[in-house]
């Protein structure tokens, strides 16, 4: 019975050993547990912080790492599936996003073969919207190049005027209409010819030497063309030669007046010596100078030539303007800096149609350099003739009335300076009023060349 005893004794010993082991290995199992749970736990609210960033959710202030503690474990149940709901919220807008790009690229016919797949791998797609913006730019480059030919053509080819603005979306379909219609226009006629040609070959009996009448004619067409150009150049010459004409006409018919003045002058004088009572002063007919901003309702000029590229125009007045008013003739200054009105078939007995203003930034002898105003009914330089006329609005002769008005006084009114009658003659060294000079030999001060 003892030694029972003893074998009993000997295995509750080695029992409450197993036990105490046992629970040394179970508190450091826990220990792992919680250090794990925390360590799970951190991750969540990390993952939940990065998917809050820039998507306007707040997910990640409920998945607090303390919120997720192992003491928190009843918690749990009501905050993991919020992490899922996250994660799958942000799922379905990159799945979102990659069907729009993969529509985008269909719709963009050089775009096409891009896979939904690829663009929601996260190893395939993160070089997939650098490459596909990089050939949306490559497409919009081309897209303009393609535009500015069309620009070019319609202007060369169809005499049509457009600009890159034209081709903005809510005026794209007008301006082809406009293509288009042209084109069927061109169509028509080249139809019509076509068909005047083959009743003359058919007249003529000519129809099978037609081809190798075509290529002659294309020949002549060439030296027709190469004529042409000889002809535009000596127009272009003729044209400056013309306008150093008339500038040395001015100067010899201001001459001619000179000689004319002086002419009555001595007759003025000798009658006077031959009667000893004097005879009749010699009218003097030269315009009187006037700063009145009034007298320049008179004042119509023309185009001479016009600048695209920089946007100005050259005008055929200098500083100074010879204007009638009243059978009397004034010499009238050109302001700096004013502005003017274009204008087309003013005064012919057409309709007259509003150009654009323009500002006089340059005033020469014989002719004025005027800037073309941005922001005139969205015209430009590119919509001016030579020839058109440009004249001063009421309301520009208005405020330069106001501050010369305001130059004397204020409450002085401005009128056009009369000169005394005089009993004799005035001296013959006074000189007339400038005429136009001849245009100077081209450089950075003239007009010259400047024109398209």
């Amino acid at each position: 019975m003892g030694t029972f005893n003893r074998l009993v004794n000997i295995l509750i010993l080695i029992l409450a050993l197993a036990s105490v082991a046992l629970s040394v290995l179970l508190f450091q199992k826990r220990e792992n547990l919680v250090e794990g749970y925390k360590i799970l736990a951190g991750a969540i609210a990390n993952t939940s912080a990065k998917l809050d960033e820039g998507s306007g959710t707040g997910i990640s202030k409920e998945l607090q790492p303390g919120e997720l503690a192992h003491n928190n474990f009843d918690q749990l149940k009501t905050l993991a599936p919020k992490l899922e709901e996250q994660a799958t919220a942000v799922i379905g807008q990159r799945d979102a996003m990659a069907t729009a790009l993969v529509d985008i690229s269909k719709s963009i016919k050089f775009l096409e073969g891009q896979q939904i797949d690829d663009l929601k791998s996260v190893e395939k797609g993160k070089d997939k919207p650098a490459a596909i913006a990089s050939q949306v730019a490559d497409i919009m480059q081309a897209n303009e190049k393609v535009i500015n030919g069309i620009i070019a053509a319609a202007r060369s080819s169809l005499g049509l005027r457009l600009s890159i603005r034209d081709f903005a979306p809510d005026k794209y379909a007008a301006t082809m209409k406009t293509i288009s219609n042209k084109i069927a226009s061109v169509k028509r006629s080249y139809n019509t010819y076509k068909a005047h040609s083959d009743q003359l070959a058919k007249t003529l009996q000519l129809k099978g030497q037609l081809p190798e009448r075509v290529k002659q004619a294309g020949k002549i067409q060439g030296k027709i063309n190469s004529l042409s150009r000889q002809v535009s150049s000596l127009k272009s010459q003729k044209t400056k030669a013309e306008l150093a004409q008339k500038a040395a006409e001015a100067k010899v018919a201001s001459h001619q007046k000179d000689i004319t003045k002086l002419n009555k002058d001595v007759k003025y004088w000798k009658d006077k010596a031959n009667s000893g009572s004097g005879g009749t002063q010699p009218q003097d007919d030269r315009p009187e100078d006037s700063s009145d901003p009034a007298l320049l309702k008179r004042v119509n000029a023309k185009v001479l030539a016009v600048n695209t590229k920089w946007d100005f125009v050259v005008l055929n007045i200098g500083k100074n303007v010879e204007v009638k008013e009243n059978d009397k003739k004034y010499n009238v200054p050109i302001p700096l800096n004013a502005e003017m009105v274009i204008a087309r078939n003013l005064n012919e007995g057409k309709d007259s149609k509003f150009i654009c203003n323009v500002k006089i930034v340059k005033l020469h002898d014989d002719c004025a350099i005027a800037n073309v105003l941005p922001n005139t009914a969205g015209a430009s330089s590119s919509d001016i003739d030579k020839g058109d006329t440009a004249y001063f609005s009421k309301e520009v002769i208005n405020k330069l009335v106001a501050e010369n008005e305001k130059s004397k006084g204020g409450g002085e009114e401005a009128s056009a300076a009369t000169k005394p009658a005089a009993s004799a003659p005035e001296s013959t060294t006074t000189k007339p009023a400038p005429a136009k000079k001849e245009p100077a030999k081209k450089n950075e001060d003239t007009w010259e060349g400047f024109g398209d």
